[in-house]
């Protein structure tokens, strides 16, 4: 904030939703801005009274290595305005074509593997279910070329992925056992394969000046 005011975590999503959804008129969903905002590995769930309920999901810092590792991100260089795309999953859900209950009961049962000793490669079998089920809300999800990916990734042992955000281009986000990670890097080596790793402090203060200055006097 420039004025130097702190803000709440709470608040900061709740304007970030008001900006996107209510000044701006954009099609988008909550999902992002809370997740940004508050950081880390939570259970969202929106109540229809507008009410956001977090809950912070926590498990053995050893086993969330190793989800970590199951994952690789690819940018596939599609852009698209998320707003067109998610204005065409309001109207599907709208005339009730898909249940949106398989998706919150499949965030359901990931979270029980998460916070049970069974083998993390199932969440990779249900990402894929959600995938396809995804697909069918909007043909503007996926297209011809992000098929094309996905499918050359699940050739080379990915267990499942999808397209992060509304769809229709940006990053692909595959899960596998870390022992295919390699091969299916080089089979998709046309695309950029970008480093990440999962972040839990959420939205942060940065003193940029302070930064800045420092930069400065390091290279004088």
């Amino acid at each position: 904030n420039f004025k130097g005011n702190k803000i709440s975590k709470t608040n900061l999503y709740k304007k970030a939703i008001h900006l996107e959804r209510i000044l701006l008129n954009e099609n988008v969903g909550s999902q992002d801005q809370v997740a940004a905002a508050v950081g880390g590995l939570n259970s969202i769930e929106f109540n229809k009274n507008g009410k956001i309920n977090i809950r912070n999901i926590t498990f053995r810092k050893s086993r969330m290595m190793e989800f970590q590792n199951k994952f690789l991100l690819f940018y596939t260089g599609m852009q698209r305005k998320a707003s067109t795309i998610a204005k065409n999953h309001i109207d599907t859900i709208k005339k009730k074509t898909i249940n949106m209950n398989y998706f919150s009961d499949l965030a359901l049962e990931a979270e029980k593997i998460l916070l049970s000793n069974k083998n993390l490669d199932i969440l990779g079998e249900l990402l894929h279910e959600s995938w396809e089920m995804k697909k069918k809300i909007s043909n503007k999800i996926s297209n011809g070329k992000i098929d094309e990916y996905y499918s050359i990734a699940k050739k080379s042992g990915a267990l499942g992925g999808k397209i992060l955000g509304a769809g229709g281009g940006g990053f692909l986000l595959i899960y596998c056992n870390e022992k295919k990670k390699n091969i299916i890097k080089k089979n998709l080596n046309f695309l950029e394969n970008i480093d990440f790793s999962f972040e839990n402090k959420g939205s942060s203060i940065i003193n940029l000046q302070k930064n800045y200055e420092k930069e400065i006097i390091k290279r004088i």
